[in-house]
């Protein structure tokens, strides 16, 4: 493949994780569903395209990654409301008067939220 080529790939890859990205924080996607965009789009490539152009988007994508947490929130799931380890946040635990043992011994799962919504970023369950 010729290096304009490989360019011209470069930067419309980037571009599209960018859309891609930009359209996962209006809408809320959960993390997985990111992942498998990504994985369609780097897919799709077209053959030949060298490595150092997909080692560039990987590191784009985790660029990306990085600035999607200024939007979320960590939170943990007590009785089926959400806390949050956020001081600035209007469901901060110590709001409630919860303590963090009260948040470890009672969570049923924990994860990044979209900040102020319900919208699941990534959500772990509580190991038994």
């Amino acid at each position: 493949m010729h290096l304009d080529q490989s360019v011209k790939i470069k930067i419309a890859g980037k571009q599209a994780i960018s859309s891609m990205y930009r359209t996962a924080r209006r809408n809320h996607y959960p993390a997985s569903t990111i992942h498998t965009n990504y994985l369609d789009y780097i897919k799709g490539l077209p053959k030949g395209t060298p490595q150092w152009v997909k080692f560039y988007l990987q590191g784009y994508r985790d660029c990306e990654s990085e600035r999607i947490y200024e939007i979320l929130e960590f939170c943990y799931v007590v009785d089926e409301k959400l806390y949050s380890v956020r001081r600035d946040s209007g469901r901060y635990y110590e709001s409630y008067d919860i303590t963090p043992k009260y948040l470890h011994d009672n969570h049923t799962s924990s994860g990044y939220y979209y900040r102020d919504t319900e919208d699941i970023y990534f959500e772990s369950a509580r190991e038994k």
